[in-house]
């Protein structure tokens, strides 16, 4: 019996890694090569940085059922602030610091207002997702607001990589190694026998959603580097792209001690090749997203009934 169920939990864990190596093969073979080619690899490499980033401190909050649905938000009005800053002292160092104040201010009043909606946790970062959009949007449609192309040399792919392998080191670190990660997992399995083991809630909630914060910030400075451009679309979507890719790579959406941090890892790569493959394909940026529609409400309807429970709520 004890066999049948680790060979159950082993294919289980296994299936992110097997479908990730089996999407990147799938479009290796059938767009003639180009996906892993020099260029495309650069092209890649842009497009997941932001999700697989964020999905790297969104996985502390998930652990816990949750979702943060204002990382969007966030990350366009960090942008556009860090655009500001940047203009007004022409130093980047600045623009910067005032995207990492901003998106962590935005992380720990999400995770303090967790302590007002106990039976609707996801309610405070959805508002906070209407504020901020209406602030990017207002701003975008009056002007497009853009920094010196002398800023695109922070725009490196080396950099990106060397910054990602190290936040996703101290991810991995605190989410399997430390209270952080340990006592967002036993929230989500349980959190009134959290609380009476002495978990201090309302605490590791706000640190989840200030990671989700940092890791935002250091996505905005990157994205405003490379687009040196702020509309009112900028960063529009991109908590979506999390969630999808979180749950592309497996997170279990009643959270616990069942998540992995390796969903956020496997989870983005997919979603991207994915998306990548579909337009080296030719198909339409519309097509694009209803195929990963389709194919995300799939993984929810699996999800949903391995799991016996239902979003946040």
């Amino acid at each position: 019996m004890k066999d049948k169920t680790w060979l159950r939990q082993f294919v289980i864990n296994a299936i992110p890694f097997a479908t990730t190596v089996v999407v990147v093969i799938f479009f290796q073979i059938t767009t003639g090569g180009k996906l892993l080619s020099t260029n495309n690899i650069r092209v890649l490499t842009n497009q997941i940085f932001s999700v697989l980033l964020i999905s790297l401190a969104a996985i502390f909050v998930y652990a816990h059922k949750n979702l943060d649905i204002s990382i969007g938000g966030m990350v366009g009005c960090a942008m556009l602030f860090g655009t500001l800053a940047v203009n007004a002292t022409s130093s980047i160092l600045v623009g910067f610091i005032v995207i990492l104040i901003f998106c962590s201010a935005i992380g720990f009043t999400n995770g303090v207002l967790q302590k007002f909606f106990k039976h609707l946790p996801f309610l405070p970062s959805l508002c906070m997702m209407f504020i901020l959009r209406a602030i990017v949007t207002y701003a975008g449609n009056i002007q497009t607001f853009k920094i010196s192309n002398e800023y695109a040399v922070y725009d490196n792919t080396t950099l990106k990589i060397v910054v990602l392998i190290a936040l996703a080191f101290i991810s991995y670190y605190l989410f399997d190694y430390t209270k952080i990660g340990k006592f967002n997992k036993a929230m989500g399995g349980n959190q009134v026998t959290a609380e009476q083991s002495g978990v201090n809630i309302a605490k590791y909630k706000i640190l989840a959603f200030l990671l989700v914060g940092i890791y935002s910030a250091v996505a905005s400075f990157f994205l405003m580097v490379r687009t040196r451009s702020v509309v009112a679309e900028s960063g529009n979507g991109l908590e979506f792209d999390v969630m999808i890719a979180l749950i592309y790579g497996g997170m279990p959406l009643s959270g616990g001690m069942k998540t992995k941090f390796l969903a956020a890892v496997f989870g983005a790569i997919i979603v991207t090749v994915l998306k990548n493959g579909l337009i080296m394909w030719g198909l339409s940026t519309g097509m694009v997203a209803l195929v990963k529609a389709i194919i995300f409400m799939l993984l929810i309807s699996v999800n949903y009934t391995r799991t016996k429970g239902p979003l946040p709520r």
